[in-house]
């Protein structure tokens, strides 16, 4: 049975690698009321460009106050099934579910990693999740299938100078009280610490071995 004639050309194509592929089709053109007027046939080169495929990825945390930097790599991800075609870029969303960290923000020009250098203002991990959209072809219009990137950002100590005062023969006992933005004590924070030796003192000596403090009072003085 003859096929009826098509207006254009045109299939779906699927790029099943990482690379630029090619489709040569060799047409024939054809008119008149009734089909009989058959032209040359053309060669017509369909350049196939590959979208990138991602899967989500959970990073390792990092102190406030780091950086992250994650490059994507071909057979990378959880599965191994990552497809990175050339020139891939990134684009992203974030949440931080807190609101307690600083420099996550979105980015709507294409990075060629995923980088942000993030601080924690509390004293307790946050967790960020990054909804990232990966682009690649020639022209930049090949856009992949979105993935998620999550770090978690651990608290760093922030204590500001502390003072204290006690007699001859007593003993000081300083515990910092978490108090954010200006004081951050996170849970199990432990201290070591050099001192400036006053010749008219006796006792202060350097501590390299970290010390964990239990009392919950910010100072406290022994007899």
């Amino acid at each position: 049975m003859k096929q009826p004639h098509r207006s254009s050309i045109s299939q779906t194509l699927t790029n099943a690698t990482n690379s630029v592929q090619s489709v040569e089709y060799t047409v024939t053109p054809i008119s008149g009321a009734d089909g009989l007027c058959e032209g040359a046939p053309f060669t017509l080169i369909v350049q196939v460009d590959p979208k990138p495929t991602l899967d989500d990825v959970v990073l390792p945390a990092i102190c406030s106050g780091e950086t992250f930097n994650h490059l994507p790599v071909e057979a990378g991800g959880i599965n191994g099934t990552d497809s990175i075609p050339a020139n891939t870029t990134y684009t992203w969303t974030v949440v931080d579910a807190n609101g307690l960290v600083t420099g996550d923000s979105n980015e709507t020009i294409g990075q060629t990693s995923i980088s942000q250098t993030l601080t924690n203002g509390s004293n307790v991990p946050q967790t960020l999740v990054y909804t990232v959209t990966p682009t690649s072809g020639d022209q930049g219009n090949c856009v992949g299938a979105e993935f998620t990137l999550t770090i978690v950002v651990n608290p760093t100590p922030v204590i500001p100078t502390l003072t204290d005062e006690i007699c001859s023969e007593e003993t000081f006992v300083v515990i910092p009280v978490n108090n954010p933005p200006t004081a951050i004590v996170p849970a199990n924070t432990t201290y070591t610490w050099i001192v400036v030796d006053n010749t008219n003192v006796t006792g202060d000596t350097n501590e390299t071995t970290p010390q964990i403090l239990y009392k919950s009072n910010p100072y406290k003085r022994h007899k």
